[in-house]
């Protein structure tokens, strides 16, 4: 799916939920639209934590989302 197309929007919003609800279980303050997030912690070791943290998150949403669209275009 070309970036930038009619499903973009929506897919970065379904693959960013999970995030968000992870971001919010752990009470960080955070501020997201559509594909753009800046999270806000204390100290740099803590940077580095989420930021690790977000990038498994978002290497395991990104395979749902190849499962999804290869299952509507197969």
């Amino acid at each position: 799916m070309p970036q930038g197309g009619l499903l973009s929007p929506l897919l970065s919003n379904i693959l960013l939920d999970e995030l968000d609800k992870e971001l919010e279980a752990r009470r960080y303050r955070f501020y997201r639209y559509v594909d753009d997030c800046n999270i806000y912690v204390k100290s740099e070791r803590a940077g580095k934590r989420v930021y690790r943290r977000a990038r498994m998150l978002m290497r395991l949403g990104l395979g749902k989302v190849r499962a999804w669209t290869s299952a509507a275009n197969g």
